[in-house]
């Protein structure tokens, strides 16, 4: 793998941690929201899972918290592969412009 592409990856990562944790703060959100009550006649389907979507909203925020958690541990890990790398280069000058364009933010 070329250092570019290397660069490359760790910036994707970044980016679907940044969306998982949106996204498990808007199952925070829908599990903290009330449900709104609904009156009908009609008989109801069979729910397909016996969780409330409360819970299950809550199990999916969980879930998404446990995987950016490994995600966050991976990207360490490559960072300081990364600017292990970087500091082999002689001129402290690229170290500089290389660590501002692709590892910091």
């Amino acid at each position: 793998m070329k250092a570019k592409q290397y660069f490359r990856e760790i910036e994707r990562l970044e980016k679907e941690i940044e969306v998982k944790k949106q996204r498990a703060e808007l199952f925070r959100e829908i599990a903290s929201s009330p449900a709104s009550i609904k009156y009908s006649d009609l008989p109801r389907a069979p729910q397909r899972s016996s969780m409330t979507p409360m819970a299950d909203a809550i199990n999916k925020a969980i879930d998404l918290e446990e995987e950016i958690k490994k995600d966050e541990q991976l990207l360490i890990q490559k960072k300081t592969i990364g600017l292990d790398a970087l500091g082999k280069i002689d001129n402290t000058t690229y170290q500089k412009i290389l660590i501002k364009r692709y590892l910091k933010k």
